[in-house]
């Protein structure tokens, strides 16, 4: 078997064209969608509450089960909501906090099906005393007093025997 024998300036030129073209060549990894911009902003000072949480996204999300809650310094759930998506954007009103430190966790799908996830660090320092903290999600009703909950039977009645 006789092996092809390049001469030496020509091998080195194939090599050379070999690596500059490679990266070309190879297939683009697909990245997921990331965080462009938030309101509250990461870091962020706010000296009034703003009227809503907005996070806008690379490309569009899908409206599958998001989710934002802020947690207080202490880590206590303090807000829940199921945002808005609108194309790259979600939305949710924003709740009215004490000042104090805050972390916001969202939760969205991309449009290619990945569940992504972060956390938006931020402060507020408004001069508001109290946390008077909204829920987007209504509580279940109470029962009115004195209504107690009927217990269901472990098992099914029988009919009564006829005689």
């Amino acid at each position: 078997m006789t092996a092809l024998r390049l001469p030496g300036r020509a091998a080195l030129l194939a090599l050379v064209a070999g690596a500059l073209l490679a990266p070309a060549l190879a297939l683009p990894a697909q990245a997921h969608e990331q965080l462009v911009s938030s309101v509250p902003a990461e870091g962020e000072v706010l000296s009034e509450l703003p009227p809503q949480i907005v996070l806008e996204f690379t490309n569009a999300l899908l409206d599958a089960t998001p989710a934002v809650l802020i947690r207080d310094a202490a880590d206590t759930t303090v807000y829940e909501a199921t945002p808005t998506v609108s194309d790259r954007v979600a939305t949710a009103p924003f709740p009215a906090l004490s000042d104090g430190t805050y972390h916001l966790n969202w939760s969205v799908v991309s449009a290619d099906g990945h569940r992504i996830e972060g956390s938006v660090s931020f402060e507020l320092a408004t001069g508001l005393a109290g946390t008077t903290a909204q829920r987007s999600r209504p509580l279940p009703p109470r029962r009115p007093p004195g209504r107690a909950r009927r217990r269901r039977r472990s098992t099914p009645r029988r009919p009564p025997r006829r005689r």
